[in-house]
Protein backbone atom coordinates (compact mmCIF):
# COMPACT_ATOMS: atom_id res chain seq x y z
CA UNK A 1 0.00 0.00 0.00
CA UNK A 2 2.88 2.44 0.88
CA UNK A 3 3.70 2.13 -3.60
CA UNK A 4 0.36 3.50 -3.74
CA UNK A 5 1.69 6.33 -2.89
CA UNK A 6 3.85 6.37 -5.85
CA UNK A 7 1.26 4.97 -8.30
CA UNK A 8 -0.70 8.30 -7.19
CA UNK A 9 1.73 10.31 -9.05
CA UNK A 10 1.36 8.86 -12.30
CA UNK A 11 -2.46 7.45 -12.63
CA UNK A 12 -4.70 8.76 -9.85
CA UNK A 13 -7.58 7.51 -10.88
CA UNK A 14 -6.16 4.07 -11.30
CA UNK A 15 -4.84 4.42 -7.49
CA UNK A 16 -8.72 5.83 -6.68
CA UNK A 17 -10.31 2.94 -7.89
CA UNK A 18 -7.62 0.62 -6.36
CA UNK A 19 -8.09 2.19 -2.71
CA UNK A 20 -11.92 2.17 -2.78
CA UNK A 21 -11.90 -1.39 -4.15
CA UNK A 22 -9.41 -1.80 -0.57
CA UNK A 23 -11.38 0.18 1.16
CA UNK A 24 -14.45 -1.72 0.50
CA UNK A 25 -13.14 -5.00 1.03
CA UNK A 26 -11.67 -4.08 4.11
CA UNK A 27 -15.51 -2.92 5.28
CA UNK A 28 -16.63 -6.25 4.38
CA UNK A 29 -14.10 -8.07 6.54
CA UNK A 30 -14.25 -5.63 9.46
CA UNK A 31 -17.71 -6.54 9.11
CA UNK A 32 -17.10 -10.37 9.04
CA UNK A 33 -17.77 -12.41 11.85
CA UNK A 34 -14.51 -14.34 11.86
CA UNK A 35 -12.30 -11.37 10.17
CA UNK A 36 -9.36 -13.60 10.62
CA UNK A 37 -11.04 -16.20 8.25
CA UNK A 38 -10.97 -18.28 11.00
CA UNK A 39 -8.02 -21.10 10.82
CA UNK A 40 -6.68 -20.00 7.50
CA UNK A 41 -2.94 -18.62 6.86
CA UNK A 42 -2.87 -14.86 6.15
CA UNK A 43 -5.74 -12.74 5.02
CA UNK A 44 -7.60 -14.72 2.91
CA UNK A 45 -10.32 -12.28 2.86
CA UNK A 46 -7.48 -9.96 0.87
CA UNK A 47 -7.07 -12.42 -1.81
CA UNK A 48 -9.00 -10.21 -4.53
CA UNK A 49 -7.09 -7.12 -3.93
CA UNK A 50 -4.07 -8.53 -4.51
CA UNK A 51 -3.53 -7.02 -7.88
CA UNK A 52 -4.11 -3.96 -6.35
CA UNK A 53 -1.04 -4.61 -4.25
CA UNK A 54 0.74 -6.32 -6.59
CA UNK A 55 0.79 -2.63 -8.80
CA UNK A 56 1.32 -0.71 -5.26
CA UNK A 57 4.81 -3.07 -4.60
CA UNK A 58 5.90 -2.75 -8.77
CA UNK A 59 5.43 1.30 -8.00
CA UNK A 60 7.27 1.57 -4.72
CA UNK A 61 9.75 -1.15 -6.02
CA UNK A 62 10.55 0.94 -9.47
CA UNK A 63 10.84 4.03 -6.97
CA UNK A 64 13.68 2.35 -4.67
CA UNK A 65 14.98 0.63 -7.61
CA UNK A 66 16.61 4.03 -8.76
CA UNK A 67 17.95 4.64 -5.31
CA UNK A 68 19.36 1.40 -4.30
CA UNK A 69 21.75 -1.29 -6.14
CA UNK A 70 20.05 -4.33 -7.59
CA UNK A 71 21.81 -6.81 -5.63
CA UNK A 72 20.59 -4.65 -2.38
CA UNK A 73 16.53 -5.16 -3.87
CA UNK A 74 16.82 -8.50 -4.74
CA UNK A 75 18.42 -9.48 -1.03
CA UNK A 76 15.62 -7.82 0.35
CA UNK A 77 13.01 -9.01 -1.55
CA UNK A 78 14.45 -12.66 -1.05
CA UNK A 79 14.71 -12.13 2.92
CA UNK A 80 10.43 -11.40 2.82
CA UNK A 81 10.23 -14.68 0.73
CA UNK A 82 12.27 -17.06 3.06
CA UNK A 83 10.45 -15.04 5.91
CA UNK A 84 6.89 -16.04 4.78
CA UNK A 85 8.22 -19.45 3.62
CA UNK A 86 9.20 -20.23 7.22
CA UNK A 87 5.64 -18.91 8.53
CA UNK A 88 4.16 -21.10 6.07
CA UNK A 89 6.74 -23.91 7.77
CA UNK A 90 5.71 -22.98 11.42
CA UNK A 91 1.80 -22.95 10.37
CA UNK A 92 2.27 -26.39 8.78
CA UNK A 93 3.77 -27.59 11.95
CA UNK A 94 1.29 -26.08 14.18
CA UNK A 95 4.27 -24.14 15.42
CA UNK A 96 1.92 -21.45 15.76
CA UNK A 97 -1.54 -21.29 16.80
CA UNK A 98 -3.94 -21.78 13.27
CA UNK A 99 -5.91 -19.24 15.30
CA UNK A 100 -5.43 -16.41 17.67
CA UNK A 101 -2.82 -14.03 18.54
CA UNK A 102 1.04 -15.06 18.50
CA UNK A 103 2.87 -12.92 20.85
CA UNK A 104 6.01 -10.86 18.86
CA UNK A 105 8.62 -12.27 20.55
CA UNK A 106 7.78 -15.77 19.75
CA UNK A 107 6.75 -14.51 16.62
CA UNK A 108 10.09 -12.89 15.98
CA UNK A 109 12.33 -15.87 17.71
CA UNK A 110 11.09 -18.87 16.30
CA UNK A 111 11.27 -17.34 12.92
CA UNK A 112 15.12 -18.22 13.33
CA UNK A 113 14.92 -21.60 15.46
CA UNK A 114 12.33 -22.84 13.32
CA UNK A 115 14.39 -25.12 11.27
CA UNK A 116 16.80 -26.67 14.00
CA UNK A 117 13.87 -27.11 16.00
CA UNK A 118 11.68 -29.14 13.33
CA UNK A 119 14.33 -29.92 10.60
CA UNK A 120 13.51 -33.84 10.79
CA UNK A 121 10.03 -33.19 10.28
CA UNK A 122 10.71 -31.12 7.46
CA UNK A 123 12.37 -33.34 5.40
CA UNK A 124 9.54 -35.86 6.75
CA UNK A 125 6.95 -33.64 4.74
CA UNK A 126 8.84 -32.47 1.94
CA UNK A 127 9.44 -36.58 0.86
CA UNK A 128 6.08 -37.81 1.61
CA UNK A 129 4.55 -34.71 -0.57
CA UNK A 130 6.86 -35.74 -4.17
Amino acid sequence: MVGWSRLWRKDRRLTALLASNFALQLYVVASWSAWSAAAAFGQRFFTNVMLAFALGLAALLAFIQKRVPLGWLVAGCAFFIIWNGLLIIRYVLEDVPRMGPVPLDDLLLGQFTVVPRYFKRIIEILLKRS
